[in-house]
């Protein structure tokens, strides 16, 4: 376990914010004044232009991370730019001494308990089959993850106790949390598919005044994923309703309640199905409900059908054909060929969707032979040519899992000639 994990009993998020030698602001800037007064008529140009760039930048390359976020996400960590590999850590869990005949099926059903789990990783025994005994669990959102570790570490199941941790470089995601969460603000988990935010709202208003309430829609299903935010006016309100509010049954599922980990704007939470268009059913669809389950084994592709699809899959991948109207993002620099694991192509899928809708995220290694040595090249391939322009403008240069990323727009023949050592891809 040594390996994969560290210690569960970690300093808090919050107090990883606090600074014993905050300055009064009033205090700071007359300090800043009398500097800036000191400065030469040169040095106070250049501060002005520092400011005017700072100011630019706000305004459009960091803007751009926040305006195109996906209809649906309330996860505050992303609603405030944090680097999505970090907040991938965040939200994970090591489970260990796991009993060999519990499935993934049956940690997803317990587990699920806290929050919406995106991925469950249990690698399996090239020689049984079956799982080597520890796996990872990952959430939607940072506060799953605390809640599970606090409430299933040393839990009993399949007459093993559970050991329950964090990743061994979660201490580094901790770092990189943006912005503090706020004392007013709460996380509810596994809240009944029957219960609306309105309903919500009306349960914990009873212990103050309700600034804001929250479920995260689920965008596939247009139910919410039975987790949410209340955000109160008051951080004493937010305690009280903790204590009260957790453990409590509704709708016969025990509410999980607790504090926030992770700062930023909440989303626009059921809202958000608003913006899907309405689900229509073809009548050509209807018609066939009554058609036989098994359609005549003549429709099935003949091989050399087959071969004439794979041959067409082939020339569309090289380019050869003249109705691609996607584009291809290149990212270099993202890791080290050694730090490749199957979640990586999910994350950049995650965070790529802000620009468009992506078809698939490949991650290659290219050989030494170039003269650069052995690296990652990692391919994100877009819908429309627009949003891999888009993405492009904001990854290149952009920090992520603490690297600087070396972004640019290529080809479809690139994308074929440097992805034949294929490491992983997303959705596979």
């Amino acid at each position: 376990m040594d390996n994969h994990v560290e210690s569960g009993n970690l300093t808090d998020p919050q107090l990883m914010h606090s600074d014993p030698h905050q300055i009064d602001e009033q205090e700071l800037g007359t300090n800043d004044d009398d500097k800036e007064a000191e400065l030469s008529a040169e040095s106070k140009l250049k501060l002005i232009n520092a400011r005017d760039y700072i100011k630019q930048l706000s305004e459009t390359k960091f803007k751009v991370v926040v305006e195109t976020i996906q209809p649906g996400i309330v996860n505050p960590g992303l609603m405030a730019g944090m680097d999505v590999r970090s907040l991938s850590l965040l939200s994970r869990i090591y489970v260990g001494s796991i009993n060999f005949e519990i499935t993934e099926q049956h940690i997803r059903k317990v587990f699920t308990e806290f929050g919406f789990i995106k991925h469950i990783s249990m690698s399996s025994d090239p020689l049984t089959g079956r799982h080597k005994g520890f796996g990872f669990v990952e959430y939607d959102v940072p506060e799953s993850a605390n809640m599970a570790l606090e409430a299933m570490d040393g839990t009993m199941l399949g007459g093993r106790q559970l050991k329950v941790g964090r990743p061994n470089n979660y201490s580094a995601a901790i770092a990189c949390i943006l912005v503090p969460p706020p004392d007013e603000r709460i996380f509810v988990a596994n809240v009944n598919e029957a219960v609306t935010e309105t309903d919500l709202e009306s349960i914990f208003s009873s212990f103050g005044p309700v600034k804001k309430c929250i479920l995260a829609p689920n965008m596939q299903t247009r139910g919410h994923k039975g987790y949410g935010f209340i955000e109160y006016e008051s951080a004493e309100i937010a305690t009280l309703s903790i204590s009260a509010m957790n453990g409590f049954n509704l709708g016969n599922m025990v509410l999980r309640v607790r504090k926030c980990v992770v700062g930023g704007p909440l989303g626009d939470g059921m809202s958000a199905l608003a913006s899907l268009p309405v689900m229509v059913i073809p009548e050509t669809l209807l018609s066939n409900i009554n058609a036989p389950a098994n359609p005549p084994s003549s429709n099935e592709p003949n091989p050399q059908q087959q071969q004439q699809q794979h041959s067409n899959s082939l020339a569309s991948i090289n380019g050869q054909t003249d109705s691609y109207f996607g584009g291809i993002l290149r990212l270099e620099n993202v890791c080290d060929v050694d730090e490749v694991d199957s979640d990586l192509p999910q994350d950049i899928f995650e965070e790529s969707t802000k620009f468009g809708p992506v078809t698939q995220v490949f991650v290659s290694k290219l050989s030494a032979n170039d003269g650069f040595g052995e690296r990652v090249i990692v391919f994100v391939e877009y819908e429309k040519k627009e949003s891999a322009n888009d993405a492009n403008k904001v990854f290149d240069g952009r920090w992520f899992g603490g690297r600087q990323l070396r972004a640019s727009v290529t080809s479809r023949q690139t994308l074929a000639s440097e992805t034949k050592t294929l490491l992983c891809r997303y959705p596979s």
